[in-house]
């Protein structure tokens, strides 16, 4: 697999890959997405988790060399019934968690979610990332860009306010 860069990938590409999971989207009675098309985080968000996976990186390759913080995976998540109490709007909807990974000493590629290990990062107090979520959804938020190049014509989201 190609190491990803900083570059990013060109942007037809980003379109053509966004509009593929749009299409497998369902719409509701008014035509708009029935679900979470995208979840947006603030600067200020993203600066934190750096922040917070640097010091993990930091501690842990001082305490476990090999085993140090090395990146973050991203879950794709649905609140089900129990949205957090500020939105209940969000009930049902998809979201992302981040969840701050460690590398493996003898599978170098392989990269290990933080929360599944036996405390052994925790009693050393490293984990300075806990699973982070709070972005604003979109929908069912009314701030969305519906009208980004990122979209095909057939898959615009509708941005009206009801």
């Amino acid at each position: 697999m190609k190491r990803l860069t900083a570059d990013g990938i060109p942007f037809d590409e980003a379109k053509m890959m966004v509009n593929n999971f749009l299409t497998k989207q369902e719409r509701n009675v008014k035509g708009n997405y029935a679900n979470t098309i995208a979840v947006w985080f603030s600067l200020e968000q993203l600066n934190e988790m750096v922040a917070r996976l640097n010091e993990e990186h930091r501690t842990s390759a001082a305490i476990s060399p090999g085993k140090e913080t090395d990146g973050v995976r991203i879950y794709f998540a649905n609140y089900g019934e129990n949205p957090p109490a500020e939105c209940p709007e969000y009930a049902n909807r998809n979201t992302v968690v981040f969840v701050s990974t460690r590398k493996d000493i003898d599978i170098p590629e392989k990269h290990i979610d933080y929360f599944s290990e036996d405390k052994l990062f925790n009693n050393d107090d490293v984990i300075k990332m806990s699973p982070q979520n709070r972005g604003t959804l979109c929908p069912p938020n009314k701030d969305c860009d519906c009208d980004s190049e990122i979209y095909t014509e057939e898959n615009k989201p509708l941005c009206h306010i009801e």
